[in-house]
């Protein structure tokens, strides 16, 4: 094997391997292909639902929805994707309104999106019909929701707050946290400057 081509962004690198003395490729295992992602994410939410009772149990269509995705930098994991079938579950199935639902990027300390960006991240159809806003770690209606065991002060968007919060996410590899998704969707996340950087101080 010469030359080995990964995926970088929307198009593809070629790598040159001539000459290497070793190459080992590993390779995950094979998954379902998902032919049918509207049914996909039903069953998701509802029949295959993990340690949770189903979405139409937790929701009331009087309920202030918040739905938490990540920007740009995960984009790859096409959260657009779910977060237009959620909205529309939502509206359609359990009679949520349009008005009642906001959608808030997960920035941490990540530079804003752009509108444009916050389109293509939400999806133009969910764009179009709710709230899509930028979490803004310095803002001043930060809402203090406790302090940690190790004394953190916990600052969070007032978006997830006294509203029923979905996490549109995945646990994937990252960097320097370990993983990404699950709790870093809250902190950094949607969290203050402070909490962020006093939660990097002590992990």
């Amino acid at each position: 094997m010469d030359r080995v081509e990964l995926k970088y962004g929307k198009e593809k690198i070629s790598i040159n391997l001539e000459g290497a003395k070793s190459v080992n490729i590993l390779k995950e295992k094979p998954m379902d292909e998902i032919k049918n992602l509207k049914e996909a994410f039903i069953k998701g939410i509802t029949t295959e639902v993990i340690n949770s009772k189903p979405l139409n149990e937790i929701i009331d269509e009087n309920d202030k929805v918040t739905i938490v995705i990540s920007d740009l930098t995960r984009f790859w994991q096409r959260q657009d994707l779910i977060c237009e079938q959620l909205v529309n579950y939502l509206t359609e199935e359990l009679k949520v309104k349009y008005g009642n639902i906001v959608v808030v990027v997960a920035l941490g300390s990540h530079r804003k999106q752009s509108e444009e960006e916050l389109c293509q991240l939400a999806s133009k159809s969910v764009y179009g019909k709710v709230k899509v806003v930028n979490h803004d770690c310095d803002a001043d209606d930060l809402i203090n929701v406790g302090t940690t065991p190790s004394g953190t002060k916990v600052y969070v968007n007032p978006l997830v707050v006294g509203r029923k919060v979905i996490m549109i996410t995945g646990t994937v590899h990252h960097i320097m946290a370990g993983f990404g998704g699950g709790r870093k969707s809250v902190i950094p996340g949607v969290a203050g400057r402070q909490t962020i950087k006093q939660n990097h101080i002590q992990s």
